[in-house]
């Protein structure tokens, strides 16, 4: 998959990370709300150099800028990257809390995760390990509340 192309969906343009995205950036990751569950806000001179190194890119890791469909102002940041395990890939996303609930978090995941997982067909297999269960639907899932990882595991298919 290459993560330097842009992505698109029904309400959301997804992009690299451009210079014009650093004030976005620096506020989003210091957010304390947004934060919340991925070890809170990150300190200055940190997200200064995380956004350097997000802006430079790598070939195994894919960060896009999520903007709505027609407007400037970004709304939240996608990553999919190496889990520590060196095994398996991770998806982190993380949004301003005035777009929390309106399922722009799920819509931008799996934009970002369903071309990953076919870029492996036929030999992978994908598990979304931190799916859960819809209260007001136990039959359909989704993907967990806002700012929490979704562990997206890449693994070797059973013959």
């Amino acid at each position: 998959m290459d993560f330097s192309k842009s992505l698109q969906t029904e309400r959301l343009a997804l992009s690299p990370v451009a210079s014009r995205d650093l004030i976005f950036f620096v506020r989003l990751v210091g957010d304390a709300r947004v934060r919340q569950f991925l070890g809170g806000p990150v300190p200055w001179l940190q997200r200064l150099r995380q956004f350097r190194t997000y802006r430079q890119g790598h070939p195994k890791i894919g960060i896009w800028v999520a903007r709505t469909s027609g407007r400037e102002d970004a709304v939240g940041l996608v990553v999919l990257s190496p889990h520590k395990d060196g095994e398996d890939y991770e998806i982190s996303y993380q949004f301003r809390p005035k777009f929390w609930g309106k399922g722009l978090a799920c819509e931008a995941t799996a934009r970002v995760v369903v071309p990953f997982v076919i870029s492996f067909a036929p030999h992978y297999v994908f598990k979304g390990a931190a799916q859960i269960r819809d209260r007001s639907n136990p039959h359909r899932s989704t993907f967990p509340s806002f700012n929490r990882s979704l562990l997206v595991s890449v693994m070797p298919a059973l013959q």
